[in-house]
């Protein structure tokens, strides 16, 4: 289950990660020019996804628990509702280029590639 929801003008946060972390991508986009908020409220991935999507918020990041192994993040792009996997540390000037059309989504893709979630059961016969 990830653990935060971050779209570019709202950050949100499942309560039970390293805040740490969390406080580090905050300043780190903030210094970028990048509004964030926390929202712990609980809710499901999917909910949050839908409300940036209600907004029009281009752009959602997700932090899971692979996260905290690899310090890579999901950027979601809401026109083709596809992923990429990143390192964090790259966010804040990705983000900034794709919103300030630098670079395209397709950009981000043929750098990072597609991000697809494991299916449950591939999940189950791994262990």
């Amino acid at each position: 289950m990830p653990a935060f929801l971050k779209s570019v003008s709202t950050l949100w946060i499942f309560p039970t990660f390293d805040l740490i972390f969390f406080v580090f991508l905050e300043k780190s986009l903030i210094r970028a020019g990048v509004s964030n908020k926390v929202d712990d409220s609980g809710v499901t991935v999917g909910k949050r996804y839908a409300r940036t999507d209600e907004c029009g918020i281009p752009f959602a990041i997700t932090v899971d628990f692979d996260t905290l192994k690899d310090d890579t993040v999901t950027l979601r792009d809401l026109a083709s509702m596809k992923q990429i996997r990143l390192p964090a540390a790259d966010l804040p000037i990705l983000i900034l280029s794709l919103s300030n059309t630098i670079s395209t989504w397709d950009d981000a893709v043929a750098k990072y590639g597609l991000f697809v979630q494991p299916a449950k059961d591939a999940e189950e016969k791994k262990e």
